[in-house]
């Protein structure tokens, strides 16, 4: 990267630092949907309809471009992945040192 045209290597810089803020925003947008969800239940039926309409936004875009039937998974794969692997990385993250599983 260094090596690079000074252009290459802001827009390298710039893509690495949006890329990591990405997952401290995303938990901490997670902790205060959680906290809110308390005080208002129906705030979890609206977090769950936003995923969905997210979701279903690639799941047409992969229909239109692949025409294929698995686009039906996209969206029950939309809410696994909100609630299955968020957990992954923080994980990851506190167990650095450990050599189990899930942490190579």
């Amino acid at each position: 990267m260094w090596s690079r045209p000074l252009g290459s290597r802001v827009l390298s810089l710039y893509e690495s630092t949006i890329t990591n803020l990405r997952y401290p925003v995303g938990y901490a947008s997670i902790a205060l949907w959680a906290l809110n969800a308390i005080e208002d239940p129906a705030s979890m039926v609206r977090m769950l309809l936003a995923i969905m309409v997210v979701s279903l936004v690639y799941v047409l875009y992969y229909l239109r471009s692949e025409r294929s039937w698995d686009f039906v998974f996209g969206i029950l794969y939309a809410y696994f992945s909100f609630f299955a692997l968020t957990w992954i990385f923080p994980y990851a993250a506190l167990t650095l040192r450990a050599r189990g599983w899930l942490t190579r």
